[in-house]
């Protein structure tokens, strides 16, 4: 009898455990309670919850105007912090173009604010020569806005939904138009 009750409490032990494990691993991957997808590559994104607000940055667009992140309120902004000079962020940036090219549009944008010294027009030349089409210029020539969200390197890339909060972070390069990308940014536009 006392081997059958602790066969029984060894079984129930393991069940608990692994129904504990699965909602772990659900919630991680997407599951029932609506966490983001982060797999594949996606691993490292971050997810911000409770979402904050994200601190409202100025920058210059391709005509010099200034422009901050209250311009795009009721959208969800992928921002991207990038340079001309970092290796990773230039491997990465056709990525995003793609990106802004399939899903981009009233409720979505990709925002690739660089921090590059001399200015929209150099970040505009860099576009051209490098066959950027679908993402607009934007620049922060004295990285003041990398300060406000105390980035610890470059490329960073944050989602920010339509209330102009933060809604997670991914440091490091990406491939953002793979699979598990899309999958992560339809996830936050709601699917």
């Amino acid at each position: 009898m006392r081997r059958r009750v602790a066969y029984g409490a060894a079984v129930l032990a393991v069940a608990v455990v692994s129904v504990g494990v699965w909602f772990a691993l659900a919630e991680r991957h997407g599951g029932p309670h609506g966490a983001p997808p982060v797999t594949a590559e996606m691993q490292a994104f971050e997810p911000i919850d409770p979402p904050r607000p994200a601190p409202e940055i100025s920058f210059s667009d391709a005509a010099g105007n200034s422009v901050g992140l209250n311009d795009f309120r009721g959208e969800f902004i992928l921002l991207n912090f990038w340079a001309t000079w970092c290796a990773p962020c230039v491997h990465e940036l056709p990525s995003l173009d793609r990106l802004q090219a399939a899903l981009g549009g009233p409720d979505f944008r990709v925002v690739a604010l660089s921090i590059d010294r001399d200015g929209p027009a150099a970040v505009a030349a860099f576009f051209g020569t490098h066959g950027i089409e679908n993402l607009a210029v934007y620049n922060d020539p004295l990285a003041a806005a990398s300060r406000d969200f105390v980035l610890r390197g470059l490329p960073t890339t944050l989602v920010i939904d339509p209330q102009g909060r933060l809604r997670g972070s991914y440091t490091g390069p990406a491939e953002w138009d793979s699979p598990a990308a899309v999958a992560l940014i339809r996830h936050y536009l709601g699917g």
